[in-house]
Order: structure tokens, then C-alpha cells, then sequence
């Protein structure tokens, strides 16, 4: 059947582009102005119409930085040089969607959202209808709403974000096609909470191990509980920091494809699993006690101001992620009861702050590598990270401080093999100095990977992934118990 001369009306949210253009504006002011959190609950309750008014007043969503099906859009054009005509029809906002419509060149007309009217499911539905008849023209939706189009619908076109959705609409019998996309699935919520970065929270068994107690049944359990009530709430302030960070995910090289990003995972649901993951995190942090929920309490408000702040003030957001790595010590001490030492407070400030330029140097590589400046005359001042501080002309001056960062907290190790304090920790301290030519070699190598342009752009990734890191990291533990135990019953300084 040749269906040319059936307008085609087609859905902006979810449909034509990936994500939801209210929800990217809803998380954009909010970065913007933290503060009409609390009108936005007044602008709800005069209805969703109002709602929308009052968002869009405030911030523009520009459709360049948003991701788009692909395939949706070049049917919409392959129908529209048929002589098709086609209909942006969206629950957003007039004005939105015209500047959708011109910015993609394939539309005829825009029907959308005004003052009064929200043009979702019924209404929808009921204005297609008194525009064109029923069972006169064709829809592509994305979400079950959509039903209440497709009952009336000559045909209906179909985004798979789920196999319900497929079956809903097949049970109407006008299904034309289906568009196959990327479903939101266990793989996708792994990437959303990223579940591999919670290998940063093995910190917190470190108290217990440096203190001689990881092998205490009462100890470990405790550890353990740090470790799922830690790894719960970071993955909760993840899924919050990517929800904020879309547009400059967008830009990274890499970023833009996490799930939020992409459009894999809607903004909304990445709400729903922030939350229940902070509660599962809290009722377990509750039973470790008071303290460790005043840890994870403040964990959640460093990470708020980093979110919202700091991640964009030169210096100071290295310095609050290392920081972030110290407190992790701070909850398998308080978690355990076992006392952590100044020493390895100082350690790991330096050590971590190091990762940080190193994180920083790997994006700012990123960005020389994506934009070909050899070849496009760029400058290297002109290119920045987008979201951050830091331009590639700082390239220099950052690798210096995190390679001298990463040095310092060797030598800190050094003086307290050194100190009269270690005497008491371990049978043979002496054995404690071959770790500092594996750390000077792990450091020094991730440097010389990170300033080849080949490092990730998070080390801790790159350290999983990487067989040599695992090798020095064994070495590490191996060199630790023979400090504690020495089992030859050598004596290095007799």
C-alpha cells in the first residue's frame, strides 16, 4: 500500500530524538539555578501546561547538543522527498518544537504544547484527529501513551524501547513498522551505576588490612557492609552527576556514549535509580552505626558541591577528588572501628591527587587528538574540556604538578618506613621498601601512558584493565605480608 498521500505525524520525545527534551531542560536549570528546585514544585501543582512555561522561560535546550534516532530521521526524510507530508506532533512546547523542526530541515508543521493545552496521549490524539480524521493519518510514537494515538491511526510506526510496547501496538492490528533501538538492559544500568568504579571503594578494607585485622570474622563483615553501603551511594551520586553533565558528556569524545548521554537510559529513570539506590545505601549504613552515616552524609555533600561547583573551578576540583578517595579510608575506619594513621592519610592525598591531574591530562589529550589541530590550524589554547577549566595549553603545567604530586606520596611513604611508629605495625618494616620502587614504576608508567594520549580517561579504569597494574598490585600485597609477618625471620637492620 502506498501511503504518500497519508500525512505522517511523528513524536519529538523519544521518537525523533533519543531523549526527553523536558527532562534535559528540568536537569539544565536546575545546574543553572539550584534554587528553582523549590518553584518547580509550585509550577506543578498549576498543572503541567505551567510547568512547561515556566521552564522553558528560563533555560533554551538547543537541539545540536542532543542525540537523535538516526533511522527515524532519515525515513521522515525519505517519505518527505516522496512528496509525504510530515508532522513534528509533540507534548513539548510549541516553540520547542519548531526549533526542533528547523533545526533538522524535514518537517512541514509543528503541532505542539501551549498555554493550555498539553498535547499528550488523549489530547493528542483527539487534536490528530480533528486535524486529519480519524484513521487518517500515521504515527510514530515511542512510549505506551502513544496507544491512545495509535487507536486512531490509519498506521502506526513503532520505536521497540520495549518488547511491551511492540506487543500493545500489535494488538491494535495497524502496526506499519517497528524501528529497532537500543533498550534500556542489565548492560546499560551496569554502564549507569558503573559498577566498575567501585573498585575505588576497596579503600575502605585498607584500614583493617594496614591495621592488622582484615582476618578478624567481626572486622571483614563490617568491611564488607562499607563496601556495598559505599559502593550503593556512589553509584547514586554517579547517576546524579551524569543527569547534570549531559551537554558536556555530549562533547567528550568517550562520555557521550553513557547512558544518559545517549538516550539509552531516559533522564527520568535515572532519577527512580539514584534514589533507591541512596536508600539501599543508608539503611545499610544505618546498621554500621552513626557515624558512618555521618560519612556517607558527608561523601553526598562533597559530592553535591563537586557536581554542581567544583567541577569547573581550575585546581579545585583535583583536589576534591582526591579528597573524595581520602574519605573512602575515613568509612572502612569508622566502619571497623580501626584507627587509621596519619601517615596513610598523607599517602593517599598525594597519590590520589596525582590520579586526578591524570584524569584531567587524559581528557585534555582527548580533546587535541579529536580535533586534529595539526591539520585544522587550531591553536592549542583556542581547545578546552568542555565543562571544566582547564585548556590544552595547560598541558605542561598539570603534568608537572600530578607527576610531582604522584613522587611526593612515595617519599611520604619513604619516611614512614622510617618512622619510629612503623616499629609496632610490623615484624619487619625493612621489607616495606620494596614497594617504593613498584610505586615509582606504576606511577611513572601510567604517566608515560597518560602523556602518550593513551591512557583512559579515568585511571582506575585503566588500572583494571591493565595486566601489568594487576602484577604490581600483587607484588604490593605480597611485599605487605612479608613485612607483617616475616616468615624467613630475617632482620635487615642487624
Amino acid at each position: 500500500m502506498d501511503r504518500k498521500n497519508i500525512p505522517l505525524c511523528v513524536d519529538l520525545d523519544g521518537t525523533v530524538c533519543a531523549t526527553d527534551t523536558l527532562q534535559e531542560a528540568v536537569f539544565a536549570l536546575i545546574k543553572k539555578r539550584p534554587s528553582t528546585i523549590l518553584a518547580m514544585f509550585l509550577w506543578i501543582l498549576r498543572g503541567i501546561p505551567e510547568f512547561k512555561k515556566q521552564v522553558a522561560v528560563r533555560i533554551t535546550v538547543e537541539p545540536a547538543s542532543l542525540p537523535f534516532r538516526d533511522s527515524v530521521i532519515a525515513f521522515v526524510r525519505s517519505e518527505r522527498e516522496r512528496g509525504r507530508k510530515c508532522f513534528l506532533v509533540t507534548a513539548s512546547r510549541q516553540e520547542i518544537g519548531e526549533r526542533f523542526a528547523k533545526h533538522l530541515g524535514c518537517f512541514d508543521e509543528v503541532m505542539g504544547s501551549t498555554d493550555k493545552l498539553n498535547l499528550k496521549g488523549p489530547k493528542k490524539a483527539d487534536a490528530l484527529v480533528a486535524r486529519f480524521g480519524e484513521k487518517s493519518f500515521d504515527y510514530v510514537g515511542d512510549h505506551v501513551v502513544d496507544t491512545h494515538v495509535w487507536k486512531h491511526a490509519a498506521g502506526s510506526y513503532v520505536i521497540a524501547t520495549s518488547m511491551s510496547l511492540v506487543a500493545a501496538a500489535e494488538k491494535l492490528g495497524n502496526v506499519v513498522q517497528v524501528f529497532e533501538v537500543p533498550r534500556m538492559n542489565l548492560n546499560s544500568l551496569r554502564k549507569a551505576v558503573r559498577a566498575h568504579q567501585w573498585a575505588k571503594n576497596v579503600l575502605v578494607f585498607a584500614p583493617a588490612f594496614l591495621g592488622h585485622r582484615f582476618f578478624e570474622t567481626a572486622v571483614l563483615v563490617k568491611s564488607i557492609a562499607a563496601f556495598a553501603g559505599f559502593s550503593l551511594a556512589a553509584s547514586s551520586i554517579y547517576i546524579v552527576n551524569d543527569l547534570f553533565d549531559l551537554e558536556a558528556d555530549r562533547a567528550h569524545p568517550t562520555k557521550r556514549h553513557r547512558p544518559f548521554a545517549s538516550g539509552a537510559i531516559p533522564a527520568f529513570h535515572g532519577v527512580m535509580l539514584s534514589i533507591a539506590l541512596l536508600v539501599m545505601s543508608l539503611i545499610v549504613s544505618t546498621i554500621l552505626g552513626t557515624g558512618f552515616v555521618a560519612i556517607i552524609g558527608s561523601y553526598l555533600l562533597l559530592t553535591t558541591a563537586y557536581t554542581f561547583w567544583l567541577k569547573s573551578v581550575v585546581i579545585a576540583d583535583v583536589m576534591m577528588l582526591a579528597c573524595l578517595y581520602t574519605v573512602r579510608l575515613m568509612a572502612g575506619s569508622v566502619a571497623t572501628q580501626v584507627v587509621v594513621s596519619p601517615w596513610l592519610l598523607s599517602l593517599s592525598t598525594f597519590f590520589f591527587l596525582s590520579l586526578a591531574f591524570m584524569k584531567r591530562v587524559s581528557e585534555l589529550k582527548l580533546v587535541l587528538k579529536k580535533h586534529h589541530i595539526e591539520n585544522r590550524g587550531t591553536t592549542i589554547d583556542d581547545l578546552i574540556v568542555k565543562g571544566r577549566d582547564y585548556q590544552t595549553g595547560d598541558l605542561h603545567l598539570i603534568t608537572s604538578l600530578g607527576s610531582a604530586s604522584g613522587y611526593i606520596s612515595v617519599l611520604v611513604f619513604c619516611l614512614y618506613i622510617t618512622s619510629t611508629s612503623v616499629q609496632t605495625m610490623y615484624s619487619e618494616p625493612d621489607y616495606l621498601w620494596f614497594a617504593c620502587p613498584l610505586l615509582l614504576f606504576w606511577l611513572s608508567r601510567a604517566w608515560m601512558i597518560t602523556n602518550r594520549g593513551a591512557m583512559h580517561s579515568d585511571p582506575v579504569a585503566f588500572a583494571l584493565t591493565d595486566r601489568t597494574s594487576y602484577i604490581v598490585g600483587a607484588l604490593l600485597v605480597f611485599v605487605t605480608m612479608l613485612a607483617m609477618t616475616n616468615p624467613l625471620g630475617i632482620s635487615w637492620r642487624h
